[in-house]
């Protein structure tokens, strides 16, 4: 039987998270086992300590989308679209904002 190795982790809970990219981090090792609760818990808390941060406001917006909490990923996809332009490449910034207006439409009218 091959042994665990001691750098291996099996699930995104035996992560301390301290830090906002400690946060973010795991919020998206959550989202990958499909684990959203614990996923969007680790995005606000993110999100709570730098209320900014469009990328982690996406990451958020996804989770709950996910999760099956569509009005608050409207919501969320909602301030991705508003606040696009604080990001400092224009490309960067159009492609954020058509993704949340995808993710959103998916949501709002069934179709991206």
């Amino acid at each position: 039987m091959a042994e665990k190795s001691a750098n291996k982790l099996t699930h995104p809970s035996e992560l301390k998270a301290e830090s906002k990219t400690e946060y973010i981090n795991r919020g998206w090792l959550y989202y990958h086992v499909n684990d959203f609760s614990n996923s969007i818990s680790d995005f606000k808390v993110a999100l709570e300590m730098d209320p900014e941060d469009i990328n982690t406001m996406y990451a958020l917006g996804l989770a709950l989308k996910a999760g099956g909490q569509s009005e608050e990923a409207k919501a969320i996809f909602t301030q991705v679209i508003d606040h696009s332009h604080v990001i400092d490449r224009s490309d960067r910034a159009q492609i954020l904002k058509s993704l949340a207006t995808g993710h959103y439409n998916q949501i709002e009218k069934g179709t991206w």
